[in-house]
């Protein structure tokens, strides 16, 4: 699933290739009227919304699709990536000593808890959290708020008077007069890190005690990343050709409303947790428009349309039929990556994964990526000594 996300990430970039085929299946947007993110996560498709409903070979002329020739960088963690990590997360995480007789002063780092309320005790969504670190004077809350803490007792309550600013992201917020009920826990000083226990110790890194335990922690998780970095890599410029090889035909509009309809709702759905609506969303991506932004959308979609029915029309012409074996193993791994505790509490959050039609689409579409990555000619190639230079330092 993580495969996928990754090429659909960057199959946006890679939209403009499609332009000639949406003419026949433009969908139209009222850009005035969009329909909320509610509206949309209760949409009821019809069944040629569907790729398992249509005739994909149909729809789409397959190009070339197996021998596919890509080069990628191999997978390559040496000694000194490691220690460049280390030295960084030294720098960022220094020692945190706990203050027991004092009470709070600028510059201290605090643990605390908070309630945000507006008039009439009213919490608001993302006002209330618990054990959480700010320094003090960092300005990372609002005005107020952390000068509010200065001189607080460990175990204190105060309620700190505020008004959120009127440029506010939140419009429910913008300008509002709200309270905050603050908790204080713990008080810290910070002083340079060194790698040993100690500092290992504040880390709370399950089965790392020693920095030689550390390093090689810090060893294998790159080179998970490295090797997350060399699939992408294969995958997107496997896929990449594969879809340039493709042509769609016929009328799949179904589908495609479907596609810009998830693609409008996970876009909003990302605004609401950041507090955004379009227009500072807009600002904030280089001064697009309702109507850049849906443009944008629609050719994400098409994008994501064709990848879908080229996949299944490979299915098809190869015989690939998604498993049950794999549906579970699929089901395991998105439970761990999600954390929840078995595969059948993620399937039931997703709506049962035997009856998600989307989700079915998703496993099927991995599975031909991998038969494509498996017939692949794929070219290892030696990081260059200037892009080294640049992955240590980063």
């Amino acid at each position: 699933m993580k495969k996928l996300a990754l090429f659909m990430a960057a199959s946006v970039l890679a939209a403009s290739m499609l332009a000639g085929c949406s003419a026949a299946n433009e969908i139209e947007v009222d850009v005035e009227n969009l329909p909320t993110y509610e509206q949309l996560a209760s949409n009821v498709y019809e069944d040629k919304a569907y790729a398992k409903n249509l005739n994909t070979s149909k729809l789409v002329t397959l190009g070339e699709y197996k021998g596919i020739e890509v080069e990628v960088e191999k997978v390559n963690v040496d000694d000194s990536e490691v220690e460049e990590y280390i030295n960084q997360q030294l720098e960022w995480y220094p020692m945190q000593i706990e203050e027991t007789d004092r009470t709070v002063e600028e510059g201290d780092t605090v643990n605390l808890d908070y309630t945000g309320l507006l008039h009439g005790g009213i919490e608001f969504e993302g006002g209330t959290a618990q054990d959480q670190e700010l320094v003090i004077g960092s300005g990372m809350f609002i005005e107020g708020f952390e000068d509010g803490m200065i001189g607080m007792e460990i175990g204190e309550v105060r309620h700190l008077e505020l008004v959120f600013p009127e440029e506010y992201g939140s419009e429910e917020l913008a300008g509002q007069d709200v309270v905050f009920v603050v908790t204080l826990n713990k008080i810290f000083t910070e002083e340079p890190a060194e790698l040993n226990e100690e500092w290992l110790a504040q880390q709370a890194i399950e089965g790392v005690q020693t920095p030689d335990e550390y390093r090689e922690y810090v060893y294998n998780m790159k080179l998970e990343s490295d090797q997350a970095r060399y699939d992408s890599d294969v995958i997107n410029g496997v896929m990449d050709q594969v879809l340039g090889n493709a042509e769609l035909k016929g009328n799949y509009t179904e589908i495609l409303q479907r596609y810009f309809d998830a693609a409008l709702a996970n876009l909003q759905y990302q605004l609401l947790m950041y507090g955004m609506d379009f227009e500072t969303f807009g600002m904030l991506s280089g001064g697009l428009s309702e109507e850049d932004m849906v443009n944008e959308l629609k050719n994400s979609a098409l994008t994501g349309v064709k990848q879908t029915l080229v996949t299944f029309a490979i299915a098809e012409a190869e015989g690939i039929e998604l498993t049950e074996e794999y549906m579970q193993k699929s089901l395991e791994e998105a439970a761990a990556y999600y954390g929840f505790a078995t595969a059948e509490e993620y399937s039931a959050a997703i709506g049962g994964a035997d009856q998600n039609d989307d989700y079915k689409e998703v496993m099927l579409t991995e599975m031909v990526m991998e038969f494509l990555k498996d017939n692949a000619v794929i070219t290892e190639t030696e990081p260059a000594a200037e892009e080294a230079e640049t992955q240590a330092a980063e």
